[in-house]
């Protein structure tokens, strides 16, 4: 999964969810927001940063090195935006 493909998946998650939201009546609009932002969440977001932590060939120690504050927030942003596969 390139750079491009998964940026284009988490926006697009985001953007469906809110063109549904325009689409069903306007009492359930708000349920479908929060349900559907609560899916994304939990399911939608990690999902695709797993496939891309897969693509990238990095292990799961890696990925979860990933999220400490400080160190993480760079070491993610060179793995999981970078379009080279480790060992590149």
């Amino acid at each position: 999964m390139t750079r491009a493909k998964y940026l284009g998946l988490l926006i697009g998650g985001a953007v469906s969810l809110g063109l549904l939201s325009l689409i069903v009546p306007e009492g359930y609009a708000e349920k479908v927001m929060e349900m559907g932002g609560t899916l994304l969440i939990i399911l939608f977001i990690p999902i695709l940063a797993i496939i891309r932590m897969r693509y990238l060939g990095m292990s799961g120690k890696e990925f979860l090195l990933s999220f400490i504050p400080i160190y993480g927030a760079k070491y993610r942003y060179k793995r999981l935006f970078s379009n080279k596969k480790k060992g590149e």
